[in-house]
């Protein structure tokens, strides 16, 4: 292909939120993968490292020298402070590969501090820094300079297009540049200093009035950096301008998420032509409900001198060109790419067709639809027929903006005869026997078998999600007792989903036996992927189970299994073991005091009714009494989103990302949260609603939804222990000992 005989490189950018836009590589022999953001701010390569010692880093890909045969130590250390945070480290040298472009002996940074807030939330491992020799730290070559020096490029330069509605479609491009990304001129600004990428702007003004650079001054175009910033004075300005207001005392500037036509173009002059921001673009979102506008001040506390930070806010409007050999850089108006199509080198033809090289169809990767959380890839040899000998159609077409205003797909017959697919619908299901994901053996003729037919043989390998493969799965092969049924079932829950199938067998729960017990087979299972458990054993009451089987418990009762219809639960609050279930009778050591007892309020679930939730004396829910479900199988506490949000007001616990973030050093002075309960209260102190995820980092226990109803999940449930009478529709509460 042309691209690779120019050694030129077209590298695919995911793009997180519209901050940051990163992209894989690997490091060392046999490869090790990381995700980086590719930074045109800074000029070094670092990633995190399994020396790293603080919290954040378990959360990434770590590189594990000892993993190479091709890496080499050096004496050399770093350090970083930026945005991103403080970031201690040591260089190494080994092989880096940035798709099919191949660096020899690379230094880079393996990460043993990384002291940030930001760091753990992203989901990236390091830093590319794409800027000039005189950035990175003495002595270092930087990765683009190294991919010249090495002539693994053909040409001195790079490019970015950045997509801002979707988290794909963006790229990184190595050695080259691909025209077809943007529209218009390449318009070329000279590089004023070649250490940063910087350039000079003329002015930037607001309906036609100059509000910055008035006798000119320097910007930087930063990839690595989301936001505008400038000097704080003129930033002020700006914000009045569009709208925006100090958020809480800290730097950001909370906006409406909704945008207005009415908000005025900040319109940016580069060496004479006018390079508009879109409203739109002056917009973070941080939540549903809270913004930030893109604008921040402080550069004044880094030159004396007017100078500009461009991030991506301002940058994924334009298709960039970083020019080394002419120290210049190039912007155009970017488009809007057909990104699939391009991927796989379709040329558009009649009939809304795309023709594609039957000889590349072997060349192609495949596309992978993400669903709840699971990967479904469709490989190019079932996404592309062949109409003739030479001529190849791609499968995929572009048509549903005429069905739905927004981003809608159908996935059919092609996408379909991949995988086996339960369809349920209240009183009715369909079945579609079709290939299973992976299952090559199983051909079209099996499709005319009947269902418990197609199940007996393909139970052991049923289950197509990536969690079933790292958790125990049952082989019905190895149970005598065991009888299937037709019966398909989904079962939804607030963490994730299951689709599956009904048997029945023989259960055991320590020494408790309930014999043709029904259970569910799991064919999909969404959201589970990272759970430290195989199923769920439900505990509530028979209504709540699928029609027309019998629940364990009730089972056991039935079968003369257990004494009593109750069940109680003693939650540990901070070892791993000692947790235990109670199944038809109390031990009554593990509470103190005595009993109080709460009527269910509908025998369909353990709801019960909570007269009041007050903090500091202050009732600040169910002011006129609510329901609350009492579910072990909730960690956290949820309720209606105002009341929460009066909750998360009264911690001064600020969004973050789609949680709550409290300051760790104020636990010891929060006020407890009380719900009073049939006239008892039950207090929930805040060492108990605030997670302390590292010694920087605590996070609210409690969720706003759209609901009435609220639900004591595990949270509530550590602080009592708690008994479940189904004989008499009650639940009992005590303080844990």
């Amino acid at each position: 292909m042309k691209l690779k005989e120019e050694k030129f490189s077209t590298h695919p950018l995911s793009n997180f939120k519209n901050i940051f836009y990163f992209g894989n590589i690997s490091i060392g022999t046999p490869p090790q993968q990381f995700r980086v953001l590719f930074d045109t701010g800074s000029s070094d390569l670092w990633v995190s490292s399994v020396f790293c010692i603080d919290p954040g880093c378990g959360k990434h890909r770590l590189f594990n020298p000892r993993g190479s045969t091709t890496f080499q130590m050096t004496d050399r250390h770093m350090y970083f402070c930026n945005e991103l945070g403080q970031i201690i480290g040591f260089f190494g040298r080994d092989i880096v590969q940035i798709g099919d472009l191949v660096i020899m002996n690379q230094t880079f940074a393996l990460t043993y501090r990384q002291t940030s807030k930001i760091l753990p939330l992203v989901p990236f491992e390091g830093v590319l820094g794409l800027g000039y020799p005189s950035l990175a730290t003495t002595g270092i070559i930087p990765v683009f300079d190294s991919l010249m020096l090495q002539k693994v490029i053909s040409e001195p330069m790079f490019a970015f297009y950045l997509n801002n509605k979707k988290g794909y479609g963006s790229v990184v491009m190595l050695g080259g540049v691909d025209h077809s990304y943007y529209k218009g001129d390449l318009n070329w600004v000279p590089v004023s200093k070649c250490r940063y990428w910087q350039i000079t702007v003329d002015r930037i003004s607001v309906n036609g009035k100059v509000i910055g650079c008035s006798s000119r001054c320097q910007a930087i175009l930063d990839t690595g950096t989301a936001f505008v910033h400038g000097p704080t004075r003129l930033i002020t300005n700006i914000q009045r301008l569009i709208g925006a207001r100090p958020y809480h005392g800290c730097q950001y500037s909370s906006i409406s998420c909704r945008g207005s036509i009415a908000i005025p173009r900040v319109v940016f002059t580069i060496n004479g032509i006018d390079y508009p921001m879109r409203t739109e673009d002056y917009i973070v979102s941080i939540t549903s409900s809270l913004c930030f506008s893109a604008f921040l001040g402080g550069t004044e506390k880094v030159t004396k001198s007017e100078t500009w930070i461009l991030g991506d806010a301002f940058l994924k409007q334009y298709f960039l060109v970083f020019d080394r050999r002419n120290n210049r850089i190039g912007l155009a108006h970017a488009v809007e790419v057909t990104n699939i199509q391009k991927l796989i080198d379709a040329i558009a033809s009649k009939d809304h067709e795309h023709v594609v090289s039957c000889q590349s169809i072997g060349a192609l990767p495949p596309f992978i639809f993400t669903i709840n959380g699971t990967d479904y890839p469709v490989p190019p040899q079932v996404d592309i027929r062949q109409s003739s000998q030479n001529v190849c159609i791609s499968s995929i077409r572009g048509d549903t903006e005429d069905l739905h205003s927004s981003e809608t797909w159908i996935l059919g017959d092609v996408f379909l005869k991949l995988c086996f697919s339960v369809y349920e619908t209240t009183g009715l299901a369909w079945l579609l026997q079709c290939k299973c994901c992976g299952c090559s053996g199983i051909s079209q003729a099996h499709s005319k078998h009947t269902f418990s037919q197609l199940s007996a043989h393909l139970l052991g390998m049923l289950c197509i999600s990536p969690a079933c493969h790292t958790h125990i799965t049952f082989d019905h092969h190895k149970s005598s007792t065991f009888r299937l049924t037709r019966r398909p079932f989904r079962i939804l829950y607030g963490s994730g989903m299951m689709n599956g199938v009904l048997a029945y067998d023989t259960v055991r729960i320590g020494n408790l036996v309930s014999t043709d017990q029904p259970f569910g087979l799991s064919l999909q299972q969404f959201g589970f992927d990272n759970a430290p458990f195989d199923g769920v054993l439900g505990l509530s009451y028979p209504s709540l189970a699928v029609p027309g089987t019998i629940p364990i418990f009730d089972k056991l009762k039935q079968q003369g299994a257990i004494s009593e219809p109750i069940f109680a639960f003693y939650l540990s609050t901070h070892k791993e073991n000692g947790s235990v279930l109670m199944l038809g009778g109390v031990d009554h050591s593990y509470h103190k005091g005595k009993l109080n007892w709460i009527p269910v309020s509908q025998t369909k679930s353990w709801l019960i009714t909570v007269d009041r939730i007050s903090m500091n004396g202050k009732v600040i829910g169910c002011e006129h009494g609510c329901e609350a479900l009492v579910d072990t199988g909730t960690s956290l506490i949820h309720g209606p989103a105002g009341p929460v949000s009066n909750i998360q007001k009264f911690i001064h616990a600020v969004p973050y990302d789609s949680e709550y973030m409290v300051s760790c050093p104020v636990i010891s002075i929060l006020p407890p949260v009380i719900f009073t309960i049939n006239g008892i209260d039950y207090s929930v102190p805040a060492e108990a609603y605030i997670q302390k995820i590292s010694n920087s980092l605590c996070l609210s226990s409690f969720h706003g939804d759209n609901t009435d109803k609220w639900i004591l999940g595990d949270v509530f449930l550590r602080l009592y222990f708690s008994v479940y009478d189904r004989g008499n529709n009650r639940i009992g509460l005590a303080p844990a000992v």
